[in-house]
């Protein structure tokens, strides 16, 4: 029975903030000031789900989950290797391509808001959400003392990750395939991220991880204003999955392999 509830306010918790998510981006497009202060409108739209997330975290009984922890922070980057890598590389590709391809940098300003919009909203309440706080229900499901318990709460707290990202298509114009596509590659890419916070247990170093992740893939947007949200999803197709799937498995079990899922007993 505990289970079934566990599994059924994760869900709940998810499908709330998604509805409170969209509601709340829908009411700020309508402003007649929204067209050109967009990322701002964003980071405020950000600061709310925060707030409602620390008052989540609050009834849960589960504000530990924020301690800072400077050894678990390092440790979430070293175990994460392979991100921080992916990051560095992605940026630097992207920002050369960049410089080559457009003559002026977008205002500073809306470098700056497009850049905490991306790593600093995104990242961290997606993390704290899915991580955070579903992962951590799943814990207490499915217990975090055995191998079957973390990979059966991780794998669950993927999967809502993953289809989370369905909002995409109803809040824009992008295409089916594009928003299908990127359901499954953020579930995938959700198995790598839960590992990573299973290993280090420090939602902070997920958060900035995740949120760099992202930034690096959107920095056209974020330095020249060259594309959005919709295009770079429209740009997904299906037979792009196989190897983030091939990729993000092996990471998974990697990372969760018997050597070293010892230490998410101990954490």
């Amino acid at each position: 029975m505990k289970k079934a509830k566990n599994i059924l306010l994760a869900i709940v918790i998810i499908g709330l903030y998604l509805l409170i998510y969209s509601t709340l981006g829908t009411a700020f497009r309508k402003l007649p000031f929204t067209k050109n202060n967009l990322y701002l409108m964003q980071i405020i739209v950000y600061i709310i789900m925060t707030v409602l997330l620390l008052l989540t975290l609050k009834v849960l009984n589960k504000m530990h989950i924020l301690k800072f922890d400077k050894n678990k922070f390092i440790k979430g980057f070293l175990v994460g290797g392979f991100v921080v890598f992916f990051i560095i590389f992605v940026f630097i590709d992207e920002f050369n391509l960049g410089l080559q391809k457009y003559e002026h940098f977008q205002p500073l300003s809306q470098i700056i808001l497009c850049s905490v919009s991306i790593i600093i909203g995104t990242g961290f309440t997606e993390e704290v959400l899915c991580r955070g706080i579903v992962q951590n229900l799943m814990y207490d499901t499915f217990g975090k003392n055995s191998k079957k318990g973390i990979y059966l709460s991780i794998i669950f707290t993927s999967i809502l990750f993953g289809l989370a990202h369905f909002a995409n298509y109803f809040n824009t114009n992008a295409r089916f395939e594009g928003v299908l596509t990127q359901v499954i590659v953020a579930t995938l890419i959700g198995l790598y991220l839960g590992a990573i916070y299973a290993r280090c247990n420090s939602i902070w170093a997920v958060a900035l991880l995740h949120g760099l992740f992202d930034f690096v893939q959107m920095v056209g947007e974020a330095f020249w204003g060259s594309s959005t949200l919709v295009q770079t999803i429209d740009g997904y197709h299906l037979n792009q999955i196989v190897a983030p799937f091939i990729l993000y498995t092996f990471l998974f079990l990697f990372l969760l392999r018997k050597k070293k899922i010892k230490e998410c007993f101990e954490n």
